[in-house]
Formats: C-alpha cells, sequence, structure tokens
C-alpha cells in the first residue's frame, strides 16, 4: 500500500502541526496543510490540481461542509485516490474542544484510511462517528 498523506485545509489549519509533531515520533504519515503547501485562500479548483499530481494516497480534513456538495465533488474523488473527511463539531466549540475531539479518533482515522483506501468522502462528529457522505 502506498504512503498516506493527510492534508488539513485552511479551517483545519491550527491542527495540523500539534498532529504532525505526534505524528513524527512514529514518522508512518504525511501531515501536511493545504496552507503551507499551496497557499492560504486556495480554491477548491488548486487544491484539487495539485492532489492530482501527488503520488501517494492522500485525505483532506475540513470542516468545511460544502466541501464535498461543490461541482468539484466527482473530480475531487476520482482524482489521484482522494479522500475527505469533512468534520462536524459541535455548535460554539472551542479550538481546544476540537482539538482535543481530532486526537481521541486520530487512530481510527488512520486504520480506517488504510482499510478504506481513498477515494471515500465521509463525515465525522465530534465523538468520532464515520458516516458515509
Amino acid at each position: 500500500m502506498s504512503k498516506i498523506e493527510f492534508y488539513f485545509d485552511e479551517n483545519m489549519e491550527p491542527f495540523e502541526t500539534p498532529i504532525r509533531e505526534a505524528n513524527s515520533l512514529h514518522n508512518t504519515y504525511d501531515i501536511l496543510g493545504t496552507v503551507s503547501t499551496i497557499g492560504r485562500s486556495a480554491k477548491d479548483q488548486d487544491i484539487v490540481n495539485y492532489l492530482r499530481k501527488r503520488k501517494n494516497l492522500t485525505v483532506i480534513l475540513t470542516q468545511d461542509s460544502d466541501f464535498v456538495k461543490r461541482d468539484l465533488r466527482k473530480e475531487i474523488f476520482t482524482s489521484n485516490n482522494t479522500g475527505v473527511f469533512v468534520f462536524s463539531f459541535k455548535k460554539g466549540s472551542k479550538t481546544w474542544d476540537k482539538f482535543i475531539s481530532i486526537t481521541k479518533i486520530w487512530d481510527n482515522l488512520i486504520k480506517f484510511s488504510e482499510s478504506n483506501p481513498p477515494p471515500f468522502s465521509y463525515s465525522v462528529n465530534s465523538n468520532g462517528r464515520i458516516t458515509k457522505i
């Protein structure tokens, strides 16, 4: 199986560095961000074009519920093995609460991505429940 690259999009940027640092102890997956690799305010088409060129499996983590509803949906999922996890946190959740939720389910997201290789699209709630979109 190819190595999986996890990309935190711009609205998940606060979580990219701490997750990457924690992951560096295992050095199993690449943890990246769309801001650091593509640039701030990247359009969906820019993200798709960048991911299409990647050789590894790619997974985007976002809070943007419209991300999978836009016209680019089919292109995102049929391009180079791209998967999407759309997080839905409880209304009014603080950044710290979101971070705790992500860290609690991080291993499950990795295992899920390994056993269900991209392309895929799933929503993830604050309790870690993964539901197909």
